[in-house]
């Protein structure tokens, strides 16, 4: 931070809600400002709210705002930059041979006048030229522009890598083969290949993918297990919750991804629906699994709660004819025919207290398999407690 940088003292302003302040006591800042704090007066209070000195002495840890990275989406096409030598309209054919004789991993060649990119020769297309029998002796003093791409893509070195997702899925898809000319300020700055875009691109999505899913929108993997991490260095109580969906792939597989994905929302919306946003923690996995990291002390109530209702809003996903016999056929994972019984939420449920853990990943490896012993069980439902032992939980109601 770049407060902690300068030794400068970090006052916080416009806090108007306990989450807020919560959030900010997290994060370590020591100084704030706001009505929930105090309005301004003649003489301000000396002391401290009781909901305001509740919210210091909570044990319980704030759910921060979460988003992708910015780096992610401010990188640039200087990323891509490739420093390679022109050469001039006055240069010849055989000019730009040397060049490509002289480097040979480049890929193209761009062609300037007075230091502005007017064209550009791919190797490829410009060796497969020049192997002709007496191409050299009959072309090779003739101006390099009679080779060149004389409208090749051209992009400015300070564009954001992420704005150039529209070519990819654009009809012309020339540059993949050709490359791009990158610029600065319109003057040739040097080249970039359409594989190095597109695995930058790639890259990103990943990435964006990693913090927020992207059929969701909630937080990912990273996130889910940087707030993992942050409850254990608190050496707080909480309940690490592991949803997975009954017969979701053969559903999927019967309806088709447009299903699949409402169905998907629909389990991410009732989950949601049912945690209390401040304390407790909500991330997408990834395909059908979810994560809820609760603080709630009534977290087995809200879990009771998103298991009913979804199992009865799933059932507005299926036809009719598949809701009258409670059941769908469809193909297993060995690829047989068969009846399955509609979709439902299982979740698997691990309390977590002081000391049980050191890393997050034995938090997710623990809530997983007590997800997988949910997948199994009449209920749809398991608990562990400290030691791995499983409770049924009829007997925790």
């Amino acid at each position: 931070m770049l407060s902690e940088r300068f030794g400068s003292l970090l006052v916080a302003e416009g806090i108007e809600s306990p989450a807020e302040l919560a959030v900010l006591r997290d994060l370590g800042c020591r100084y704030a400002q706001g009505y929930l704090l105090g309005y301004p007066a003649a003489h301000p209070a000396t002391t401290i709210k009781a909901d305001v000195r509740a919210i210091f002495n909570s044990s319980k840890i704030a759910v921060l705002p979460s988003a992708p990275p910015r780096r992610a989406s401010e990188e640039t096409v200087h990323r891509l930059l490739i420093e390679a030598e022109p050469v001039a309209v006055s240069d010849t054919v055989d000019d730009v041979r040397r060049v490509f004789s002289n480097h040979q991993h480049l890929h193209a060649v761009a062609v300037v006048d007075n230091g502005y990119p007017v064209g550009l020769i791919n190797r490829r297309n410009f060796l497969e030229q020049f192997a002709q029998p007496y191409y050299r002796e009959l072309f090779g003093r003739r101006s390099c522009m009679t080779l060149m791409n004389s409208t090749p893509f051209r992009i400015d070195l300070s564009v954001r890598i992420e704005s150039l997702v529209v070519m990819l899925a654009g009809e012309d898809q020339r540059y993949l083969f050709e490359g791009f000319v990158v610029t600065d300020s319109g003057r040739y700055a040097g080249l970039a290949t359409g594989e190095s875009l597109v695995k930058a691109v790639t890259e990103r999505r990943i990435e964006a993918a990693r913090h927020a899913n992207p059929l969701t929108f909630l937080p990912g993997n990273i996130p889910i297990t940087e707030h993992i991490r942050r409850l254990l260095d608190a050496s707080t109580r909480f309940t690490a919750c592991y949803f997975d969906l009954n017969n979701f792939k053969p559903f999927n597989d019967l309806y088709g991804y447009w299903r699949g994905d409402e169905m998907i929302k629909l389990a991410a919306e009732v989950i949601l629906s049912r945690c209390d946003p401040g304390v407790d923690f909500v991330g997408h996995v990834g395909g059908d699994d979810f994560v809820a990291l609760f603080q709630s002390d009534d977290w087995m109530r809200r879990c009771k709660g998103i298991v009913a209702e979804f199992n009865n809003k799933a059932r507005g996903l299926f036809d009719h004819t598949d809701l009258q016999r409670n059941s769908f056929d469809s193909e297993d994972r060995q690829g047989h025919h068969r009846s399955f019984p509609l979709t439902t939420i299982v979740v698997g449920a691990v309390v977590v207290a002081p000391g049980m853990f050191d890393a997050p990943e034995d938090v997710a490896s623990a809530a997983a398999a007590s997800k997988r012993i949910a997948k199994k069980s009449d209920s749809g439902f398991d608990v562990q407690f400290g030691g791995g032992a499983s409770t049924p939980v009829a007997m925790l109601a």
